[in-house]
C-alpha cells in the first residue's frame, strides 16, 4: 500500500476517536514510519527486536509542569509494515490503527501499559 492511502486510512481511524479526547492534547503529533528505529525503542524501553504497531515518545501531560514551555511536540508514531502485514483488509487495519492511536493516547495521558490493559487498550 502506498504511503498517502496509509495516511488516508489512518486519518479516517482518527476521525471517528472523540473530539474532546483528542482536543485535549496539546502540542502532540502523528506521524506514520515504517518500522521503528532502534532510538524510539530504547526510549520506550523496548528491546531492538520487539515488535510494535505504535509509540509514543514525549511528557505525558500528567508530567508537565509549567515549565513546559518551548520543547519540541511530542510524538505518536504508526508503524506501517507492522500494521499492514497483520492486518490486510483495510476495514481491519483502520479499526488497529485506531486501537494504536487510542494506546498511544492513553500514554500521552499518562498511563502506563497495565493502565491502558486494563481498560482493554493492550
Amino acid at each position: 500500500m502506498r504511503q498517502a492511502e496509509f495516511e488516508a486510512i489512518a486519518a479516517a481511524a482518527m476521525d471517528e476517536l472523540p473530539a474532546k479526547l483528542l482536543n485535549a492534547l496539546e502540542n502532540v503529533v502523528v506521524t506514520v514510519e515504517d518500522v521503528p528505529n532502534a532510538d524510539d525503542l530504547a526510549e520506550a524501553g523496548l528491546e531492538p527486536d520487539e515488535e510494535v504497531y505504535g509509540l509514543y515518545v514525549g511528557i505525558p501531560l500528567t508530567q508537565r509542569t509549567t515549565g513546559y514551555t518551548m520543547v519540541v511536540p511530542d510524538r505518536i508514531t504508526l508503524y506501517k509494515v507492522p500494521l499492514e502485514r497483520d492486518f490486510r483488509e483495510s476495514e481491519e487495519l483502520r479499526a488497529q490503527i485506531r486501537r494504536t492511536v487510542l494506546h498511544e493516547i492513553g500514554h500521552a495521558y499518562g498511563m502506563d501499559e497495565r493502565a491502558l490493559e486494563d481498560r482493554g487498550f493492550d
